[in-house]
């Protein structure tokens, strides 16, 4: 069921992904090839509408929400809970500024939003583990440690969401996948740190299989791979 529906979403995608190839080489703006009509040598010149009227949208958008002081408010919703309410609002408003870095990881996810009309964001409990090293006499012990734990917020380009159309919330959808961009390598790491299996299997199948837009965006930003 899951594989026919995810084949279902991605040949539904692909002309959506075209339309979108269209809006963001327009954005860009970059000259097109040389032209022989209506005569040799016409200039191929690109004027940047769309970016001069995306840029300040998103630039408003980015300062309105975090020039604020907090960007982040909380309100308690019952008396008992008003003691609570300022505390973790100060915690949060730390945690989003300093360790996951909210408007980095916003900006370009704000931009999809002024260019495409919506953006995806996903948050992760993430647990980092490290290693230390204590010297006894003139023998060496490792042991291993947790370094962070705790929520991770990440932007998910637009092109590697999946889900069905129709649907208002998320929540009744029958189903929404999100395209991970990994490599071997990567989870040979996550087996062997018991976070997943099979990956023998995996590599069976492993292929590189580009979504257009990846070949648009390389274009526009002049990065060839």
């Amino acid at each position: 069921w899951v594989s026919d529906q995810l084949y279902q979403l991605t040949a539904a995608y692909e002309g959506k992904r075209e339309e979108w190839n269209v809006y963001e080489m327009a954005y860009r703006a970059h000259p097109e090839a040389p032209k022989s009509l209506p005569f040799v040598g016409a200039s191929t010149d690109v004027i940047p509408l769309i970016a001069s009227m995306i840029d300040p949208v998103h630039a408003r958008l980015e300062t309105g929400i975090f020039r604020q002081d907090p960007p982040f408010k909380y309100n308690a919703l019952r008396k008992s809970m008003m003691k609570y309410a300022k505390p973790l609002e100060k915690f949060a408003n730390f945690y989003m500024r300093n360790i996951v870095d909210t408007r980095k990881v916003s900006s370009p996810r704000l931009l999809e939003l002024c260019k495409l009309g919506t953006c995806v964001f996903y948050v992760d409990y993430r647990i980092v583990k490290g290693t230390r090293k204590f010297y006894e006499g003139d023998k060496v012990r490792t042991e291993e440690m947790v370094t962070a734990r705790g929520p991770v917020l990440e932007g998910v380009e637009l092109s590697d969401f999946l889900f069905p159309a129709l649907y208002q919330n998320m929540q009744d959808a029958p189903l929404v996948a999100r395209r991970i961009r990994t490599s071997i390598a990567n989870l040979r790491d996550l087996e062997r740190q018991g976070w997943c299996t099979g990956v023998d299997d995996v590599e069976k199948l492993a292929g590189r299989d580009r979504a257009s837009t990846e070949d648009t965006h390389e274009e526009s930003h002049g990065i060839s791979t």
